[in-house]
């Protein structure tokens, strides 16, 4: 859930980057909706701290980076393998995808990197299905 004012730059950032990497969330306005205004009572906030975003296991994170709320939810890998990889792809759009499931489907060690969400355009396009 992310907690803040609709029309907020930071509140847009954020719901852009979860939007993109299929990750469910709501927004909800603590000026429209009492559950969110009674929510940032009970967590102590500044002004300049907002919006926060609130993760299912009750995580609280105060207007963070999308780089903060990708590690926290996962999608930054916190370690790599000791051995070197086989394959390393850049950019994960189709091709990029295609070639990570054939690589390891012929038992290759294979890492992908992507600077924003799989599926790169294709997966931002509302005309691919």
């Amino acid at each position: 859930m992310v907690v803040g004012a609709l029309k907020s730059p930071d509140v847009t950032r954020l719901s852009h980057f979860l939007e993109r990497n299929a990750i469910p969330f709501r927004v909800v306005d603590p000026d429209e909706d009492r559950d969110a205004s009674a929510l940032l009572a009970r967590v102590p906030t500044n002004p300049g701290e907002l919006p926060i975003v609130v993760l299912p296991n009750a995580t609280v994170l105060r207007n963070p980076t999308k780089h903060n709320l990708a590690r926290t939810l996962g999608l930054i890998a916190a370690s790599f393998r000791g051995e070197p990889y086989d394959v390393v792809i850049v950019g994960a759009g189709p091709a990029g995808l295609a070639t990570a499931v054939y690589g390891a489907s012929e038992g290759l060690a294979v890492l992908v990197l992507e600077a924003l969400a799989f599926g790169g355009q294709a997966g931002a396009s509302a005309r691919i299905e």
